[in-house]
């Protein structure tokens, strides 16, 4: 599983690709965005 964190304003934009999967997370303060 290879991730990658990019800033993105006041958030952190994870890309996770595993399986040849690609999703895309946002992460802040606890919440999760699809």
């Amino acid at each position: 599983m290879v991730y990658a964190t990019y800033p993105n304003l006041a958030h952190k934009r994870v890309s996770i690709a595993g399986g040849g999967s690609g999703r895309d997370y946002f992460v802040d303060a606890g919440w999760y965005g699809a």
